[in-house]
């Protein structure tokens, strides 16, 4: 027999989680892009390898420079004060930009960009911060809804509904909305 696979229920999503990580991706971005702007100030192309380059900053732009501009230079020169003095480049800053990139990084957590030769693509995914439902908790999470929902219906007939707020004393998965006046299911208590 086939297992038919059920489709799953969606019951939140987690925005302040969702902008704190794309803001972190976008700060990361603007790493990457200042970085690529010494490259090209610096050196006068592009970079042509993202994971070299990204991993030691510094010493790509040295050897890059040395290959590039310095080859009729005798070997016993300082490659990083040639590079400094010719360009005016703030290696310093570099490795500053180098710390921030990495740190940004690690703090993405599983909502790491890519990073290859060719560039530093994003895997950011907004699905990845919707609540779905565990499937062992449906019916709990439906009559809780149903709960909710016949307060609604109440209300709509005219019934006097007093204070639904108090129901989270008895019922701990239901919890007080933003506004303080009606409730709502805690759906941390139903994700997978």
């Amino acid at each position: 027999m086939e297992k038919v696979k059920s489709k799953k229920v969606k019951i939140g999503f987690l925005q302040e989680d969702h902008d704190r990580y794309l803001k972190l991706e976008n700060q990361l971005f603007l790493v990457v892009q200042e970085l690529k702007q010494i490259t090209v100030n610096s050196l006068g192309v592009e970079v042509d390898n993202y994971k070299l380059f990204l991993d030691e900053p510094k010493s790509y732009l040295i050897n890059h420079y040395w290959n590039l501009y310095c080859d009729h230079l005798p070997d016993h020169l300082n490659r990083e004060n040639t590079l400094q003095t010719q360009t005016r480049i703030d290696l310093s800053r570099v490795n500053d930009l180098k710390l921030d990139f990495w740190n940004l990084y690690d703090k993405l957590n599983k909502h790491k960009p890519k990073i290859d030769a060719s560039g530093v693509h994003s895997t950011f995914k907004k699905e990845s911060f919707n609540i779905y439902l565990n499937p062992a908790k449906q019916k709990h999470y439906k009559a809780l809804q149903d709960v909710l929902n016949s307060i609604e219906e109440l209300k709509k007939v005219g019934a006097e509904v007093r204070l639904p707020i108090f129901l989270h004393r008895y019922i701990p998965d239901i919890l007080p909305d933003q506004n303080g006046l009606g409730v709502i299911i805690d759906i941390s208590n139903f994700g997978e």
